[in-house]
């Protein structure tokens, strides 16, 4: 298993844990947010919500999608 693992092609692209299996690659995507989550799979930007206070995101389904 690999951890903070940063790939270089036309700019920087960190990746959280990769694990090696000698059947597949696993990319992990971590997140450490609290509140309420609200996104759909196919949305770009999901949303955070603490009590009144929102603010949006990349959907992290997204993120290692290439």
């Amino acid at each position: 298993m690999f951890n903070h693992v940063t790939l270089t092609t036309d700019g920087t692209t960190p990746i959280d844990p990769i694990i090696i299996s000698k059947y597949e690659i696993f990319v992990v995507e971590t997140k450490n947010m609290k509140g309420w989550i609200f996104g759909q799979p196919k949305q770009k930007m999901w949303t955070q919500k603490i009590f009144k206070h929102s603010s949006k995101f990349k959907n992290p389904l997204h993120l290692n999608k290439h």
